[in-house]
């Protein structure tokens, strides 16, 4: 799923890797990984996010999907296996 189509503070994840070019590589960053979205800037192509799983600071990060694929391979984060 494009990321686009979420609204902000959705809960997501990646659930396919971004494939580079012709090259073959995969990169399979944030897969599995909980993240609530802070906003997309279509302009800019910037995806700005919180990693809730506390692998960083507590600060707003941001994800540039300029020339990669990093706008397509997004899901839902499943809720339903969280503690409460």
């Amino acid at each position: 799923m494009n990321i686009t189509e979420f609204e902000k503070g959705a809960l997501i994840t990646r659930n396919e890797p971004v494939k580079y070019g012709n090259s073959g590589k995969e990169d399979s960053s944030y897969c599995g990984d909980r993240i609530e979205l802070v906003g997309v800037s279509r302009d800019a192509k910037l995806i700005f996010y919180r990693d809730l799983d506390g692998t960083l600071d507590d600060g707003i990060r941001t994800l540039s999907y300029a020339r990669d694929g990093w706008d397509k391979g997004w899901c839902r984060y499943p809720v339903e296996f969280l503690d409460d």
